[in-house]
């Protein structure tokens, strides 16, 4: 038998995952795997046919269980932002502002108990700011909120204040008006 552990405990007979240094979500998943077979791993390390002797056991505490399975919800929000934005079926520059608000909001909406979570998620949170701040939100964000204005999904613009929402559609109406007019003298 290839997975006897799996096998007896009904777990699926999946492979473990490794990370590569390239994709972040890659250490998520293999972390997701590794708690999905938490259960045969602790099993065949504890079968004689691995185990030498009590010295070769190295397990993991039910906090590390805890707070690896504390991580990954953590994480969840960020995978799905990541596979939306790499999806090619729809257009990527309307979802950004909205899926930025929202990360944000995920990120300091949760209490928790652990200080571990928090920690991440405030680096998370920081990261995202500074990220979204440094490099594409100050010089790009009216192009932004215009394309989740001009989204169907996205035009009620949740995620802005009164007052960016207004300017937004202010700005819209003026090109639209500046269009007509270029428009019309062709």
């Amino acid at each position: 038998m290839k997975f006897p552990a799996q096998k007896i405990l009904k777990l699926p007979t999946h492979k473990l995952v490794t990370d590569g240094v390239t994709r972040w979500n890659s250490t998520l998943e293999m972390l997701e795997r590794f708690l999905e077979q938490q259960p045969a791993i602790s099993a065949a390390l504890l079968s004689p046919e691995v185990r030498r002797s009590d010295g070769d056991l190295c397990t993991l505490t039910e906090a590390d269980i805890t707070d690896g399975e504390d991580i990954v919800k953590a994480l969840k929000p960020l995978k799905a932002a990541t596979l939306l934005m790499s999806e090619e079926k729809s257009p990527t520059l309307s979802i950004i502002a909205p899926l930025y608000a929202q990360l944000l909001e995920k990120m300091i909406s949760v209490s928790h108990d652990s200080s571990l979570i928090k920690d991440l998620e405030t680096a998370v949170y920081n990261n995202l700011k500074s990220i979204f701040m440094n490099y594409v939100y100050v010089a790009r964000k009216d192009k932004l909120y215009t394309a989740s204005a001009l989204d169907p999904r996205f035009k009620a613009m949740p995620f802005l204040s009164k007052e960016a929402y207004n300017n937004t559609f202010c700005q819209l109406v003026m090109e639209a008006a500046v269009w007509r007019t270029c428009t019309q003298l062709l």
